[in-house]
């Protein structure tokens, strides 16, 4: 590590220790520490730091090169978040308004009523007949260790007092059958959680007393909890002293769609009684309220950033809004909103992939446009808007779509969890904790131990069972592993490919991307599949390794979600 660099960039740009904590959101002596070698920034704070400065981690001297012969190893900084707690599976619209998820989480068991059904995950039958039920966890056993109290009556008060605790807590805990015979434990498993960061939870308040409106405020609530946490962990210059609570309100005397100041939206009742599927302008407002500008930032920039963020995030089911398709010759990106927007999405791609991150960020410090964009581009905005116009093309193959998306700073993080199953025809969940997500991407390395296939469910509409579940599976007899992608209706697509590595005991990295109505499959890094299937557009997250009739140990390694 060559801490002198970050010290010495600092310094070339005059801003204080003071100032560098406040912009990562750590400590001064956290920075001082870094200066001097005696820590490394933990991934998270890597990647805000690198974003501040505009520097490569190697440009800033945050690698850890130490000699052998130096006497303390440098320490790499950990970031600690209490893990959210997940609310009662049916209150689907405020699991992030009201998380209750409990560090070392448990896992959720699904099984089959009937055993007789055919193959547990590629029919329609199973998911027809999912019903939702709670259960509690098993508690640790006694200690083995001998005591030194005997008598059978303190034994007997200490075991009514662990099964009262178990109906006390009961509605505390949160591992969940679907359509179980007999309410069983579930088998035995094992999490490992190694520096997890998760974003915390956000609240939205809706203030609405018209009947007619009140459909509209639901899904604006649903779209709330999807969207918000993703625009603040990307676009907060300070995600941690963002808004943690935002008010919607109606009003008729409008003249546009939606007013924003401070935490507050003024939604136009008029408007949204007439166009009652654009929720995605809820969304658009949101981002302003994340964005935070100084007054010298443009508008045209404050109102593009707000539509990219609606292109990217949606919701999924925001159908009748999207980017212009083209650019026409009076077009001009001081117009904003959608014109910038698709502008600001062709930067992405054809100069770096963080462009808009960094210029977001810089406007969000008090930078001029101009400053900014010859810094990063070496060209004026003008420049770079003619010649968008002459190839303005922003569709991208998917393998363009996976290096962007998963290029950003992702939402949540986990090192590493384990799942076992050891009863015929089930499954075991593990449920991203506080995530409720619309358009987004999931990726985690995969070993399969021994047994029968992993995976993940996602898009999960908790008041009618699980969405989609794609699952990978090493067969013994076959040349290459196989795949399958599956709604409750239908198969969606299955095979085998020889992008899978096949057998037990081999890392395969799996990725989803939904966006909008699209699903995107690739198998380590390399594409698939799509398809497209439009039946569900949000949900939670979960990860599930299933028993045909095998037992099952699986790894789930460096799980990002973006």
């Amino acid at each position: 590590m060559k801490p002198s660099l970050l010290k010495a960039e600092r310094k070339r740009r005059e801003w204080s220790q003071t100032e560098v904590a406040e912009a990562v959101g750590v400590s001064i002596k956290t920075v001082s520490r870094w200066e001097q070698g005696q820590a490394v920034p933990h991934p998270y704070y890597l990647d805000k730091l690198l974003a501040l400065f505009g520097k490569t981690a190697e440009e800033l001297g945050l690698f850890a090169n130490i000699d052998e012969d130096e006497d303390e190893p440098i320490q790499e900084e950990t970031l600690l978040i209490s893990q959210p707690t997940l609310p009662d599976i049916q209150e689907q619209i405020s699991l992030l308004a009201n998380p209750t998820i409990e560090p070392n989480e448990k896992v959720s068991q699904f099984e089959d009523a009937d055993e007789d059904e055919d193959d547990l995950f590629s029919q329609q039958s199973f998911w027809t007949h999912m019903s939702m039920m709670v259960t509690f966890q098993p508690f640790n056993r006694f200690s083995s260790r001998s005591t030194l109290i005997a008598p059978k009556t303190l034994l007997t008060l200490a075991m009514i007092i662990t099964v009262l605790l178990a109906f006390i807590l009961q509605p505390l805990l949160h591992s969940t059958y679907l359509r179980a015979p007999s309410l069983r434990p579930p088998s035995p498993t094992s999490t490992s959680t190694e520096a997890i960061y998760s974003p915390p939870a956000y609240g939205l308040t809706i203030q609405n007393t018209d009947p007619s409106l009140q459909d509209a405020a639901q899904r604006f609530h649903q779209a709330f909890n999807a969207v918000y946490p993703q625009l603040v962990n990307r676009f907060a210059l300070n995600p941690a002293s963002s808004p943690t609570n935002v008010t919607l309100t109606f009003s008729s005397p409008i003249l546009s769609p939606a007013v924003t100041s401070g935490t507050t939206i003024n939604i136009n009742a008029d408007w949204i009684r007439q166009h009652p599927t654009d929720i995605g302008l809820l969304t658009h407002e949101l981002t302003l309220v994340v964005e935070q500008y100084p007054s010298n930032v443009p508008g045209w920039f404050a109102t593009g950033m707000a539509d990219y963020a609606r292109s990217v995030y949606g919701p999924a089911d925001d159908d009748n809004w999207s980017l212009p398709d083209e650019v026409q010759p009076q077009d001009n990106y001081l117009q904003g909103g959608p014109v910038a927007a698709r502008f600001l999405l062709w930067l992405e791609q054809h100069t770096t992939l963080n462009i808009v991150d960094q210029l977001n960020h810089a406007l969000q410090k008090g930078q001029t446009v101009s400053a900014i964009f010859d810094s990063l581009t070496h060209h004026t905005v003008n420049e770079l808007w003619s010649q968008y116009q002459h190839h303005p093309n922003i569709t991208q193959t998917p393998e363009q779509l996976y290096k962007t998306i998963t290029s950003r700073k992702p939402l949540y993080k986990l090192s590493s969890f384990n799942l076992q199953v050891s009863q015929p025809r089930s499954w075991q969940l593990h449920i991203i904790p506080g995530l409720f997500v619309s358009n987004f991407a999931i990726q985690a390395d995969i070993t399969i131990v021994h047994g029968d296939g992993a995976g993940f469910i996602f898009r999960w509409d908790t008041t009618n069972g699980p969405q989609y579940r794609i699952r990978i599976r090493p067969i013994a007899d076959s040349t290459f592993g196989t795949f399958d992608l599956v709604d409750p209706d239908s198969t969606l697509a299955f095979g085998s490919n020889s992008a899978i590595r096949q057998g037990y005991n081999q890392i395969n990295q799996l990725t989803i991307i939904a966006q909008k109505h699209t699903i995107y499959l690739y198998i380590n890094s390399q594409f698939i599949t799509k398809v497209e299937n439009s039946l569900s557009s949000d949900g939670i997250v979960a990860a599930m390794a299933n028993d045909d009739y095998n037992p099952t140990d699986v790894w789930f390694k460096n799980i990002q979600v973006f």
